[in-house]
């Protein structure tokens, strides 16, 4: 029987966030776990996604500045460089459960 394929993302140095961590350990009891987010891979996972640290996880353009601004979350998915760059990372794989640990890192589009 196939593992259920698990990703994990989070806009965080993975080793050092101890709630991820703690999430990491139980995911993996159930699948293959595929992580996305900053640093280098946690103990445990399948697969890392490494997202460089210099990319900001929130918008850095006046547009996607004022969208957080008025509110316009569902806008602003995009804007943010982090957020393009695990899209790309993560192409076209498959999962079967996806854990998103902040809002932004699981766009609405």
């Amino acid at each position: 029987m196939t593992r259920p394929r698990i990703l994990c993302i989070s806009f965080s140095d993975l080793r050092a966030d101890a709630r991820v961590l703690r999430q990491l350990g139980v995911l993996g009891e159930f699948g293959d776990v595929t992580t996305v987010g900053y640093g280098a891979a946690p103990d445990g996972v399948s697969e890392h996604l490494e997202i460089d640290r210099s990319l900001p996880s929130l918008p850095q353009t006046l547009g996607g500045v004022l969208k957080l601004a008025v509110r316009a979350y569902g806008a602003v998915d995009l804007d943010a460089p982090a957020v393009r760059r695990a899209l790309q990372l993560v192409g076209d794989r498959a999962f079967d459960l996806v854990v998103a640990n902040e809002a932004r890192a699981f766009p609405s589009r």
